[in-house]
């Protein structure tokens, strides 16, 4: 209950800002984007995992499992649309950080009228996103521009590798020339095949759906500063697939120091 008032808050928040701007969109548009801030509510996984893990510091012998939660949520009137489940494809992770990467864009909306993009770049080992950078266009220079960052994270003499989708923003001169000058292995991965880049993708998915559909962005600036936010709560999120610990757990778990991972932040922020 608490999450979907949160939920609710959120989107009174948003319509309030866009009815302040001369570039307030249309009454449609804003109910198909503040319906997309309820795939921010907590889902049965995590539901359970909360609930048991506290019971688990109290020494409780109590657990609940997802569908006992499913359960008293759909008593509640608080479930909304299942997913279909899909067969992993079962992708390998990395034995050591900062060692393997994917990269991608996503894009918003913002109260000018611009489209702004977001480029990500993740550590296959832990799910935890390293670089989140706001650009006013999709290009190969910036593409280069933020591999540089990553390039400063690692040490010079270790091989980089990072897969990508074709996209002309990554398929193009300007990121073949830098990968190669600077140790780094691009693999540009074939048509059709969404599941090879699945790490981030589903990464970019939460990005969206539970911090930046859930914030009003009326400048350039103001999406910019937002992803310093939306990368650390990304990073301290709860994570499934390391049994509800999150990416910066797993990353000190593995001797990593948050000044790798906030380096590039704090430069920007200087």
């Amino acid at each position: 209950m608490d999450d979907t008032n949160r939920i609710e808050s959120s989107k009174h928040a948003f319509v309030d800002a866009m009815e302040k701007t001369d570039h307030a969109l249309k009454p449609e548009r804003i109910k198909q984007l503040t319906g997309l801030m309820d795939k921010a509510v907590k889902g049965v996984r995590r539901i359970a995992a909360s609930f048991s893990r506290k019971k688990e510091n109290k020494e409780s012998l109590v657990r609940v499992g997802k569908s006992w939660v499913h359960h008293i949520l759909a008593i509640a009137g608080l479930t909304g649309k299942q997913k279909t489940a899909i067969n992993s494809k079962h992708l390998q992770r990395p034995q050591e950080p900062l060692r393997s990467f994917n990269m991608d864009y996503t894009q918003r909306r913002i109260g000018s009228g611009e489209t702004a993009y977001a480029f990500g770049v993740l550590d296959i080992f832990n799910s935890g996103i390293v670089i989140l950078d706001a650009h006013k266009t999709k290009s190969g220079a910036n593409v280069v521009e933020s591999l540089h960052q990553l390039r400063k994270m690692v040490p010079k003499g270790v091989v980089i590798e990072i897969r990508s989708d074709g996209g002309l923003e990554f398929n193009n001169a300007t990121v073949r020339e830098y990968c190669n000058k600077n140790n780094i292995i691009h693999h540009i991965l074939p048509k059709a095949h969404p599941w090879l880049n699945a790490f981030i993708e589903r990464a970019i998915e939460t990005l969206q759906y539970e911090f930046i559909n859930l914030q009003y962005h009326a400048t350039f600036n103001d999406f910019q500063n937002f992803l310093v936010i939306a990368k650390n709560g990304y990073n301290l999120r709860e994570h499934s697939s390391f049994n509800y610990r999150s990416p910066l757990e797993i990353w000190n778990s593995s001797g990593i120091s948050l000044y790798y991972c906030r380096r590039s932040v704090d430069t920007k922020l200087r």
